[in-house]
This record gives structure tokens, C-alpha cells and sequence, in this order.
């Protein structure tokens, strides 16, 4: 295992992410209180990682993904049964401000700066069907993470992420009539995980692994998801719940589990040339403390919601679309930055 002398994992303030559906960022921790977990939750983990062992060998030979590709969702996809590539760019934020002694020692600024966590990601995703009710879906991230001091950058990392891989399986496609009209029903269901394929013990600027600014994780982890679709001519309803979890990395750090529900009501414009698709709704996420040498990180974790609005138009095969997410609630444990406004830039060609 590559190590690095001047490594930390002790009481310096580090800035990291609460696990989110997207492209990550978690709030500001600072690194000094642990606490020790019970004997239950312990049991509890090990029962888990053994289950997902079962579920990995499972489903070795079709590989592995995360809720990442929930950015890609913002309605109801006018091209579900089709195969399609695509790029996303995805963007979130945290600031906050400290007054930690060890905070001013180790980042050289003031104990009232304006300290901003910022996550950039650009991802390649495509989706498959190789049966009539199942498609596979795949991704790769590329992210460029940056913390500032006020204007001053203080540190960065930058690379490629963990390759994700997806599953789904389509349980219901039916139309359901009324007195006036029908409507249009989908259930899906998804399984994959997430493979350790990217970067994950870059030092930054100060000498330090920081393990939740970089581009990878180091370790598996299992997703679960579950998706519903009605729609009733040019008005959709959709909703995406995701559980993902998450295995310890060679350096002994668990981010932990985190659970996403995205609800969105969309409605669909239709002319000769172009659709147009405007969507709103909501979206949460959670996530519990993060372990590193099986001790809780007590100011990691904690819960958001989030305002959503999405437009997407649709060309064709083509479609262009971008969603912006402004947090309305949160509440995250210890000291930690408040959530920014999120953007999602996305393009996807199908065929």
C-alpha cells in the first residue's frame, strides 16, 4: 500500500462531502472527534458486506454503478427503450467559515475566512438493451476538486473516477384507461455497484490524503434502485428512490451509505421540429457518518433537500438539457459548510 510520510488522518480540519446522487460534495469536517460505533451497528456492517460480496459474484460477469447517472434523469425520458451515449457536467458547492486554532495552523488563514469547497465533474455515460426489459448502463467520471480561502486556492485534486455500471430491469409498462383517457406506467428496478477504478490516494497541496476530495473512492460499492413513471399525454409524474452502499478502502475510511429520492412533475411540448420538456420537483439526500479505522467522523453526514428545475429539448435523436437544484433545508452533522446551488449540464444522442 503506497503511503505517504507526511499523510494525516489526525486532528487537522479538512474540508469533505456529504455523499450526494450526483457528483459528490459532503459539507466542511473537522477532523478531531471520533466515535467509536456500537457492537450492533458492527455486526450490522459485516452483514451487509457480506451480503453485497454475494450479490458482487453475482454479477461479476456483467460488472457494476452508482446514482451518479440519477443527473442524467430529469423527466420522463421521451427515448427509454432506446440505446443512447452522452456526456453531463455536473457542478456543487459548500462554503463556510471556522474558527478551529488547528484550522488556522494547518490551511495559513485567518479564523474568519470564507472557506469554499468546490466539485466540478464531467462524466461519459451509455446506456444499452441487450434484452427487451433489461439495459445496462455504464460511466466514468472526470473531476476537478478545489478548495479556496476566500480567492485563494489552498488546495486541488484532480483526475479520473471509479468506473459505475448499472442494471435495470423494466417490471411494468402498461396503460392504465379512466373515463377520461389513459395513462402510461412504468416501474424500474436497478443493481450494480460501483468498481474502484479511479484515482484515490492523491496528496494535495499540503502533503495530506484527504480521501474525500479525490477522484475515486478506493473501494466497491452497491447500488439499489427503484423507479416510477405515469404519465397522462403531456404531463409526467417520476420518482427515483436509490440506496447505495459503500465498503472500507485499503486505507481503512468507509464513506457511508447514503439514500437519494429525486420527485419530479414534467410537462411536454410538442412542435414539428423540437419537444420541449420543463420539469420541477424536489430532491433529498442522506447520509450517515463516514468511518475511518471503524470510528465514526462525527462532523460528516447529515440530510438536504433541495428545489429542483430542469429543460431539456429534444431534436431528434438529440437532446440538450440542463437542471439546477437550490437547497430549501438541511440538516448536517457537526461542523460542516452549507450547501451551494447544483448544476447539471447534459447532451445524450440515441440510437
Amino acid at each position: 500500500m503506497h503511503r505517504v510520510a507526511n499523510c494525516n488522518f489526525g486532528p487537522v480540519v479538512q474540508l469533505v462531502r456529504m455523499p450526494a446522487c450526483h457528483a459528490g460534495g459532503r459539507g466542511f469536517e473537522s477532523r478531531p472527534d471520533r466515535i467509536n460505533p456500537t457492537k450492533r451497528w458492527v455486526f450490522l456492517f459485516y452483514r451487509m458486506k457480506q451480503v453485497f460480496l454475494i450479490i458482487v459474484s453475482i454479477f461479476s460477469s456483467i460488472a457494476v454503478y452508482p446514482c451518479d447517472l440519477c443527473n442524467d434523469f430529469v423527466g420522463f425520458d421521451t427515448g427509454y427503450k432506446q440505446n443512447a451515449i452522452g456526456i453531463m457536467f455536473s457542478t456543487s458547492c459548500f462554503k463556510g467559515r471556522h474558527s478551529h486554532e488547528n484550522e488556522v495552523q494547518n490551511h495559513s488563514h485567518s479564523s474568519n475566512s470564507l472557506l469554499i469547497e468546490q466539485y466540478k465533474t464531467w462524466s461519459a455515460w451509455g446506456r444499452w438493451y441487450f434484452m427487451d426489459k433489461f439495459n445496462f448502463l455504464a460511466k466514468v467520471n472526470f473531476s476537478d476538486n478545489y478548495e479556496m480561502s476566500n480567492t485563494n486556492e489552498i488546495d486541488r485534486i484532480s483526475g479520473v473516477g471509479d468506473l459505475t455500471l448499472l442494471v435495470n430491469y423494466l417490471l411494468l409498462n402498461d396503460k392504465v384507461f379512466d373515463e377520461a383517457g389513459g395513462c402510461k406506467h412504468l416501474l424500474i428496478a436497478g443493481l450494480g455497484c460501483v468498481a474502484p477504478t479511479g484515482q484515490y490516494q492523491k496528496i494535495n497541496t499540503n502533503g495530506e490524503l484527504n480521501p474525500l476530495m479525490q477522484p475515486g473512492t478506493g473501494a466497491f460499492g452497491g447500488l439499489f434502485n427503484v423507479q416510477y413513471v405515469i404519465r397522462k399525454e403531456k404531463l409526467s409524474f417520476n420518482s427515483l428512490l436509490d440506496y447505495r452502499v459503500n465498503a472500507y478502502n485499503i486505507d481503512k475510511y468507509r464513506i457511508s451509505n447514503s439514500f437519494n429520492c429525486t420527485s419530479l412533475i414534467s410537462y411536454e411540448l410538442i412542435s414539428s421540429s423540437f419537444n420541449l420538456q420543463a420539469s420541477g420537483g424536489a430532491f433529498f439526500e442522506q447520509a450517515g457518518m463516514d468511518l475511518q479505522d471503524n470510528m465514526y467522523l462525527s462532523n460528516t453526514g447529515g440530510a438536504a433537500v433541495f428545489a429542483h428545475l430542469g429543460l431539456d429539448v429534444y431534436i431528434k435523436q438529440i437532446s440538450i438539457g440542463a437542471a439546477g437544484r437550490l437547497p430549501v433545508y438541511e440538516k448536517l452533522n457537526g461542523i460542516q459548510g452549507n450547501n451551494q446551488a447544483r448544476i447539471v449540464v447534459r447532451s445524450r444522442v440515441a440510437f
